[in-house]
């Protein structure tokens, strides 16, 4: 006489279960691998200003129970989203953090069918530079990027910082042939000035070039950087000069912007010019 056995569902099902599991590396009631929430990306502001706060929002429905799951966000361009933008505040999500050059939404676990609906509020920096990008987002979730889309644009309008140039020069000493310039820089706005640089060549050549604020020298050519400037501010660098040893007569210095962040939108007044005269190896009148 045999003997009949009942199978229970429930043993069956973990056999195969840890079959899969042992074979191909499947779970079960877990996201496939390649699986990610189909969410909408938007922003507040497509264009900022420095100093001008905006909000993203990610909008959707989990479409699978994953574990430790963010939304990871970067834009395509340099400079990296991180290092221009700020985080002010973020709802419907576990945290928000600066993560490398993105910042990133911390979820947690999702379960299959809940609701997605986080925004970010951020700040773009005061320095930030004008820049033309687009944001996307990684999906990651159990140590795996599992998915990833575009987003909108994110492009950093900085408003224009106008600079005016100014050069004078004096002979450095009596009995000399060392010339000695002032650069002055001033911005007038409207935007802060987040670097520049003037660069000073002239008529004639000049050797033993010396300055105690950073101007360095190259082929006859005198280079200044200048540093972060709010608008109304100015600055001055100053360097020295000698005319060539067998440089008699006029000679002329003229300093010019070559470089500036954010753009320029005056270049009338750029540019400036100081003239000497060198009447001896020993006598120079300016």
């Amino acid at each position: 006489m045999h003997s009949s056995r009942t199978r229970r569902p429930g043993v069956a099902l973990a056999v195969v279960a840890a079959t899969l599991a042992a074979l191909f590396g499947i779970t079960l009631g877990a996201a496939p691998a390649s699986a990610a929430p189909s969410v909408t990306f938007t922003s507040s502001n497509l264009s900022p200003a420095p100093g001008d706060q905006f909000t993203l929002t990610i909008t959707g429905t989990s479409d699978g129970n994953y574990t430790d799951a963010n939304f990871r966000i970067s834009n395509t361009n340099s400079p990296d989203f991180a290092d221009v933008t700020s985080l002010v505040a973020c709802s419907g999500a576990a945290s928000c953090e600066e993560h490398f050059e993105a910042q990133r939404v911390n979820l947690g676990n999702l379960t299959t069918g809940q609701p997605i609906n986080l925004t970010m509020t951020l700040q773009v920096d005061a320095d930030a530079p004008s820049s033309n990008a687009f944001l996307y987002y990684t999906f990651n979730a159990g140590g795996q990027t599992r998915g990833s889309g575009n987003g909108p644009a994110f492009n950093i309008t900085a408003p224009a910082a106008d600079l005016a140039v100014d050069l004078s020069a004096s002979p450095n000493g009596i009995l000399t042939s060392t010339v000695k310039y002032e650069l002055d820089v001033a911005n007038g706005g409207p935007g802060a000035l987040s670097a520049a640089t003037i660069t000073t060549t002239f008529s004639g050549a000049v050797t033993n070039v010396t300055s105690p604020d950073g101007c360095t020298s190259a082929g006859g050519t005198v280079s200044c950087p200048i540093g972060a400037l709010a608008s109304g501010a100015s600055t001055t660098a100053e360097f020295s000069v000698q005319p060539g040893l067998l440089a008699l007569g006029p000679f002329t210095a003229t300093s010019v912007r070559t470089t500036s962040t954010p753009n320029d939108p005056n270049p009338a007044n750029d540019t400036a010019t100081a003239s000497c005269t060198a009447l001896t190896s020993l006598i120079v009148i300016c």
